[in-house]
């Protein structure tokens, strides 16, 4: 047996130019032929619409047309028309953000106008705090907001011969829903004046933020507030006490207040007379140089 004479391959040589037997499963398609209206775009639609589903196709007139969300004005269960009088601007913005607030609505002030002859406030426009438009210069952060063109809106006139506030009503209208979680609105997360002195005296306590929101909570009840809310108001505060000082006079100045005094490599506590006088005699005969505060 050789293999140039083919009897290798057990008397059997291919033929690598003949086509093998294929069976095909399926009809030829003729690319030249019009093609089949049963099989067309059409009937890909409507068999698309018994199922729910959309296909969008340039010329079809199946494709669903685009929704757009729009607003629509929400009715306001609040009568915001009164005849009282108000005696003073506070009075007059009290009466009207808490009325708002126990219907899931926050007002706030938008502008104010003052008398060229006495210089006080004698109107004052509230709005909505879902009012207006956000004008974002952010650039590489991409933040929410809650504005969305509320139209709410009332003014409040000061009356000089009645020396008494009165309210009008523009619109009493919103085009949202009532807020169900008031947490959202950083307006009514506000501190108090007493709320933040009582911030202060327990940060000085050190006590934990957690537990600052804790007591205040208990304090007023209706406080809601977050402990975002407490390190913001915190951070303020220390940001007024070294307000104009470097961070070496915070230092300084803490522990001239705390009773410390500094030697070169050394922080130590002033206990007593004997401790201090002591300790200044050590270093003097060593002849190391220091300062006191």
């Amino acid at each position: 047996m050789s293999f140039w004479d083919g009897s290798f391959f057990n008397d059997y040589v291919p033929d690598l130019n003949e086509e093998p037997p294929v069976e095909y499963l399926y009809d030829m398609i003729d690319l030249n032929s019009e093609p089949n209206a049963d099989v067309g775009f059409e009937s890909q639609a409507s068999y698309a619409q018994q199922n729910d589903y959309w296909f969008v196709y340039p010329d079809s007139k199946q494709s669903k047309p685009e929704e757009t969300y729009e607003e629509k004005p929400a009715d306001s269960n609040i009568n915001w028309e009164t005849k009282e009088k108000f005696m003073s601007e506070e009075a007059l913005l009290r009466w009207v953000k808490s009325r708002a607030l126990d219907n899931g609505h926050i007002v706030v002030k938008r502008r104010t106008k003052k008398s060229k002859t006495t210089g006080s406030v004698i109107k004052v426009w509230l709005m909505c705090d879902r009012g207006g438009e956000h004008n974002s210069i952010a650039i590489f952060r991409r933040s929410g907001n809650k504005k969305i063109g509320c139209p709410f809106q009332l003014i409040g006139l000061y009356n000089e011969v009645r020396e008494s506030w009165k309210l009008q009503v523009i619109n009493d209208n919103h085009n949202h829903e009532p807020a169900q979680i008031l947490e959202g609105h950083p307006y009514v997360r506000r501190f108090t004046q007493e709320e933040q002195d009582m911030v202060e005296n327990l940060t000085e306590q050190h006590m934990d933020p957690r537990n600052i929101l804790s007591s205040i909570k208990k304090h007023t009840p209706t406080n809601v507030s977050i402990s975002r809310d407490v390190y913001n108001l915190q951070q303020k505060m220390k940001k007024k006490k070294k307000f104009g000082d470097t961070s070496m006079q915070v230092l300084e100045n803490l522990l001239y207040s705390q009773r410390y005094f500094t030697i070169p490599g050394m922080i130590l506590k002033q206990t007593s007379c004997k401790t201090f006088s002591s300790v200044i005699k050590n270093r003097i005969a060593s002849g190391v140089h220091f300062r006191t505060y």
